[in-house]
């Protein structure tokens, strides 16, 4: 049968009061044996550094291979803010240039001191 709750719960008194007194007091760590003159171990060879890969020159596209590609959500979301902004639709051919005008802008935009730069790679 099972057992009473008294000598459970004496059962339980007495296994915390065990947890209890170990956690106090710890067993002390073995001391290690004394080593003998050991010389220091050989550091491994240092593995030589892989060669960092020269990524390729990104080359700008020209306005008839930006008209290609599809448009981004990016490039519908700028259209739709200049429409916004301007407080008139577009018409299709505007959304086009609009998209297309955005892309290439960054292309105008650069130095003539950075473009030397580029063509002199």
């Amino acid at each position: 049968m099972s057992e009473s709750a008294a000598v459970l719960n004496a059962k339980t008194d007495a296994s915390l009061a065990a947890r209890a007194n170990q956690a106090a007091n710890p067993p002390k760590p073995a001391k290690p044996a004394p080593k003998a003159a050991a010389k220091p171990a050989a550091k491994p060879a240092a593995k030589p550094a892989p060669a960092k890969a020269t990524p390729a020159p990104r080359k700008a596209m020209t306005p008839a291979e930006r008209a290609a590609k599809p448009v981004t959500a990016t490039i519908a979301s700028y259209v739709e803010w200049l429409e916004k902004t301007l407080g008139r639709k577009f018409t299709v051919k505007e959304r086009e240039l609009a998209g297309i005008a955005i892309t290439l802008y960054g292309s105008y935009q650069v130095s003539p001191e950075r473009r030397a730069a580029r063509a002199a790679k």
